[in-house]
């Protein structure tokens, strides 16, 4: 893969990533957010655990597990209901495209998906 579709996979992965994230934060109905006390260690890694509760009383696990990257800790996945990983279902999918349209494929499809997400705003 040419260093030019690298780095265009890269954005379109990273203008991906940011409109499924605010697709699924765009309303709000009374949700509370909670960061729970506490962080636990998962080897090198940290596990910041929070709960979603509805107005309706359910509540929902959203973990995030950070890794020391260049002297700061980022995001490196997010498990759902405490083992799904939205890393692990992402590679998945992304590998099924990449298998049957390579990488020219991989980035017409992150493309259209984030147009879709976004209203076309992070094309």
């Amino acid at each position: 893969m040419a260093i030019d579709q690298q780095a265009g996979l890269g954005d379109a992965f990273g203008r991906f990533t940011i409109a499924s994230y605010v697709a699924n934060f765009t309303n709000w109905d009374g949700e509370r957010f909670e960061i729970l006390p506490g962080v636990k260690v998962v080897g090198s890694d940290r596990m910041v655990e929070t709960r979603i509760s509805t107005a309706s009383g359910k509540v929902h696990a959203l973990d995030y597990l950070m890794r020391q990257v260049d002297g700061g800790w980022k995001v490196v996945d997010v498990l759902a209901e405490g083992s799904i990983s939205r890393v692990a279902a992402q590679r998945s999918e992304m590998r099924s495209v990449l298998a049957d349209g390579g990488g020219a494929g991989l980035l017409v499809s992150l493309r259209q998906k984030t147009a879709a997400l976004s209203g076309g705003i992070l094309q």
